[in-house]
């Protein structure tokens, strides 16, 4: 991992915003929502997408990139295994 992705992870979630899920959390969760393999380059969703889906990571690194693609592409923050990231509200709907 390069020093800026290190700085971008301990500002990205330097408050423990983001708290690793338990078991017992990640069993309620995982009834409720649908398992999906990734693999690398995938992506998740864009700037400006209208929906961000809600995710649980179990396994691997996703990385939160600003100007994906581009020469200005940015590590903007990583979500770790037993993480969640994307739009929580999305996860209150019926």
């Amino acid at each position: 991992m390069t020093a800026s992705a290190r700085a971008a992870e301990e500002l990205f979630d330097r408050d423990d915003a983001f708290p690793r899920l338990t078991d017992d959390l990640i069993a309620v969760l995982d009834a409720a929502g649908t398992r999906r393999t990734l693999d690398a380059g995938d992506v998740l969703y864009r700037a400006g997408d209208r929906d961000s889906e809600f995710f649980v990571l179990l396994s691997g690194l996703v990385a939160g990139i600003d100007a994906y693609g581009s020469p200005a592409e940015r590590v903007l923050g990583l979500v770790r295994e037993r993480r969640f990231g994307g739009e929580l509200s999305s996860s209150a709907r019926s």
